[in-house]
């Protein structure tokens, strides 16, 4: 595999910046009532990332619905409280008028920087990555919302979608049967951080008791999305 990935790496890293903006980073806290939002550490497609000494806040961006941060914030504490690598939920407020996820800050570096810093560890980095993964789909998600469900509530909002194409595609969804397992949603390198104790798993927003073939799709799609080699990486594992 890995000399399949050599290629690959000095694609990724001539296209470093493009990586790094798509696959931005959630951490953790602050109480304060009022930020300096021109200087976010990281900036998604929903929400900027603030520091703010042991802490870090995740500032929801105006567009995007408050109860985003509510749904993450319960995730999160759910997935701590079962004992996984993940920040810990400081509080969940308002700055400037935006719903805030305020969390602890983890001290680490994002796999898929080692992977770009040093291709020789491509194959270590994508390994890592996937016994995760497979450890998080052994795990009971009883109280996380159910897949089907969200899915369900997605297609119904789609604005891009006819109300016949919404039609089909929900009743394709009822006959999909699985065994409910947590699916993080979001999975990939940048999402795990690498620090002293261990590899903490970051941005939950999308977390669900669901089907773990379409969390491992979602994070082929993911990758292929930049180099179809680098998704073929992933599969081998």
């Amino acid at each position: 595999m890995m000399s399949y990935c050599l290629p690959l790496m000095k694609r990724l890293k001539m296209g470093r910046k493009y990586l790094k903006e798509r696959f931005k980073r959630c951490s953790d806290r602050s109480g304060a009532a009022s930020l300096d939002v021109e200087k976010p550490f990281a900036s998604g497609n929903t929400a900027d990332i603030y520091r703010d000494g042991d802490h870090v806040i995740k500032l929801l961006k105006p567009d995007f619905p408050h109860s985003d941060i509510t749904f993450e914030a319960k995730k999160l504490k759910w997935a701590y409280e079962a004992g996984l690598k993940v920040p810990k939920v400081i509080d969940v407020t308002t700055i400037n008028g935006q719903k805030a996820l305020v969390m602890e800050y983890i001290a680490g570096e994002p796999l898929g920087e080692k992977m770009l810093a040093n291709q020789e560890r491509t194959e270590e980095c994508l390994s890592s990555s996937v016994d995760i993964q497979i450890h998080l789909h052994q795990i009971n998600a009883d109280p996380l919302e159910s897949m089907s469900d969200k899915l369900y509530r997605k297609i119904q909002s789609a604005p891009l979608i006819s109300e016949n194409q919404k039609e089909k595609l929900l009743s394709g969804l009822k006959r999909i049967h699985y065994d409910p397992k947590l699916c993080h949603g979001d999975f990939h390198i940048f999402n795990l951080l690498q620090t002293n104790e261990g590899i903490y798993i970051i941005d939950w927003i999308d977390a669900t008791s669901g089907d773990i073939r379409a969390d491992v799709y979602r994070t082929y799609l993911l990758y292929s999305q930049h180099d179809p080699e680098l998704a073929d990486c992933y599969l081998p594992n």
